[in-house]
């Protein structure tokens, strides 16, 4: 066992039998370095990586490799989820070095932590035009001893390139809202949904905003319906068991990345929710609850867990695909044309072929005869893929918001069973002596960074919506200030308060932690008022928003929010009518007087209530 076996982290602890004298992010590892003269090897990735167990099958797990390795570096395992900190620096570094990035996400660095080289994937050989880590060691030791003076002016061009932050700008909010709308207009796939090509993440913040923009500007709904109906349809939804996997490789939503992430899930709750309370299409509905099942079943303990693993057996997808041969017997010819399965398989990858990705090209295929088809599919898994049990902070903020919203609507009483025992477990867990922290398995792990904070509070605050339990109010105002005295400098926020901080101008596949935070501001501002903050970190991305709209658009929500957000008070029948409306920023709680306020004044009169809400 190498330096990872006391570490808590499945990422580190599936690394702490290598042969790869690994060790974990800390001072030991970097005087190690310095006092032998040696070089860092960073790699950073996550327990349901895909290619992070490519390569360490072939690399790290061999005698030969890891030898070699020992001899040139001191090498430093990093779950990116345990420290996204970390993870975020070296991403963006890796972006500014090389114009690409991704996971495993391997660094060369000096003793003193400067970037050298910066790679993804790393084969074992040479080939392809990739180097592979054999030549790798040899080759990095050369420059390192030849060429250092230059390696070194390189690295720090790129730190300094890092730490200029985008001067504030101020924009006009209408303006920020059209053109983000127009932007995605012009990326949307029209035959298949969503933006771009292959590979395609099913972007949920960049739906939700287009319901927000169809609700209170009129806009065109079709491009969040026909996204959310085509991905539902295809091999990226789990047809047999419910959840959605990560990504899609192809631009028609049927070959999927298998790995499943909770904060998907998530989101997909939220977005399906609302597309649901807008459209009243039953298959929006549907999928609500059966995520909700998936996740009760396969995603939950105390608190929602993080991620299942992509392979099984050692083979990305083998656990979600089927060979024709094993379940002849139990499906009829109708299924087998319904969802597209052929006696020789329609998916072929490197290790398998003969197996079959299940799905439709059409909803009405999602009769009852099939569902009972799919329901003894289900019953033929009797295993399951490697399980992330840590808990994260963010990711459960995230789905305490989204199933307690989708409560509201849909009042499936697991629903708040699950969002409630989150919220107290990271109240009484992860919350200690005014501290919060990111990460719990099997005791604490770091401090909670930006994103916790935000997203946790988010949390909160829906959770209160549909409880009117006082302590999650009280506990979101109280985080909430916290979350302002640690990373707020008068401009915007910083995503830590650590050696890596940088500011989040982005939302990326997962909205900016920063999005989530502008909404909390807007909805405790009827409690606390902090609007001079929205204000001033909408500024400290406005040459973003301005320039770059489709890449903020969860944050361009937050300008939507800021116009149409409601402090909801009234008698628990009033208040139930009222979450049957489409209504999604707002601040409920239970009084002897029906009104609804924004941010100018109160109305009490019905029928105006009813004009505003309608």
């Amino acid at each position: 066992m190498n330096h990872l076996k006391n570490e808590r982290s499945p990422y580190l602890l599936q690394h702490a039998s290598n042969p790869v004298d690994w060790y974990p992010w800390s001072e030991q590892a970097f005087e190690k370095a310095r006092s032998e003269g040696k070089l860092i090897f960073l790699s950073i990735g996550y327990s349901s990586c895909h290619w992070c167990h490519v390569m360490e099958n072939e690399s790290f797990k061999d005698d030969l490799v890891a030898r070699k390795m020992n001899k040139t570096f001191v090498s430093i395992k990093v779950d990116r989820e345990e420290r996204p900190d970390i993870d975020n620096y070296y991403i963006t570094l890796s972006q500014l070095m090389t114009g690409q990035a991704g996971w495993p996400l391997n660094f060369i660095l000096s003793p003193e932590k400067k970037p050298l080289f910066a790679f993804t994937y790393i084969p074992r050989e040479t080939r392809n035009n990739m180097i592979g880590m054999m030549d790798l060691c040899d080759t990095v030791d050369y420059l390192w001893n030849n060429k250092r003076d230059e390696l070194l002016e390189n690295a720090n061009k790129a730190i300094n390139a890092i730490k200029n932050e985008i001067k504030p700008e101020r924009i006009d909010y209408n303006e920020a809202i059209e053109n983000t709308f127009y932007s995605l207009k012009r990326t949307f796939d029209i035959e298949y949904g969503g933006f771009g090509s292959a590979p395609k993440f099913p972007e949920y913040h960049k739906l939700i905003f287009i319901m927000l923009y169809h609700k209170y500007f009129h806009g065109d709904i079709h491009m969040a319906v026909k996204t959310l109906t085509e991905m539902r349809l295809g091999g990226i939804y789990d047809h047999v068991s419910g959840g959605f996997h990560r990504y899609s490789t192809d631009s028609m939503w049927i070959v999927p990345h298998f790995e499943k992430m909770m904060y998907d899930q998530a989101f997909a709750v939220l977005a399906y929710t609302q597309a649901y309370q807008l459209t009243g299409k039953k298959l929006f509905m549907d999928t609500v609850h059966e995520i909700t099942d998936f996740v009760n079943n396969e995603f939950f303990g105390e608190a929602f867990y993080t991620a299942i693993d992509a392979d099984y057996k050692n083979i990305e997808g083998y656990y979600y695909t089927w060979d024709y041969n094993d379940i002849k017997d139990i499906i009829d010819d109708d299924f087998i044309n319904d969802f597209n399965i052929k006696p020789e398989g329609n998916f072929i990858s490197d290790k398998i072929s003969g197996r079959n990705i299940l799905y439709l090209k059409s909803e009405d295929k999602l009769n009852e005869k099939n569902m009972k088809i799919l329901k003894k599919l289900k019953e033929k898994r009797v295993d399951s893929p490697f399980k992330d049990k840590k808990i994260l902070c963010d990711v459960n903020g995230m789905a305490i918001k989204a199933f307690s919203y989708a409560y509201s609507v849909f009042k499936d009483r697991k629903m708040l069973d699950m969002a409630r025992s989150a919220a107290d477990f990271i109240l009484y867990e992860m919350y200690q002596d005014g501290k919060l922290y990111h990460s719990y398995m099997n005791g604490l792990g770091p401090l909670a960074n930006f994103d916790d904070h935000a997203f946790f509070i988010s949390g909160l605050i829906e959770l209160y919506n549909i409880t009117n339990e006082k302590k999650y109010i009280d506990a979101a105002i109280q985080l909430n200030k916290k979350c302002i005295d640690l990373f707020y400098d008068g401009n915007g926020f910083f995503n830590s308060t650590g050696d890596f901080r940088m500011k989040e101008y982005y939302d990326s596949a997962v909205p900016s932690g920063l999005s989530a935070e502008l909404q909390n501001l807007i909805l405790l501002s009827f409690i606390d008022n902090n609007l001079n903050v929205f204000e001033r970190a909408i500024d400290s991305v406005g040459y973003i928003i301005k320039n770059n709209p489709a890449f903020a658009s969860a944050i361009v929500s937050s300008l939507i929010y800021y116009k149409y957000s409601y402090n909801i008070k009234g008698s628990k029948d009033f208040i139930e009518n009222i979450e049957k409306k489409y209504v999604p920023s707002r601040l409920i709680e239970l009084s002897n007087k029906n009104q609804v306020c924004d941010m100018n004044k109160c109305i009490y009169n019905p029928d105006e209530i009813e004009k505003i809400l309608r």
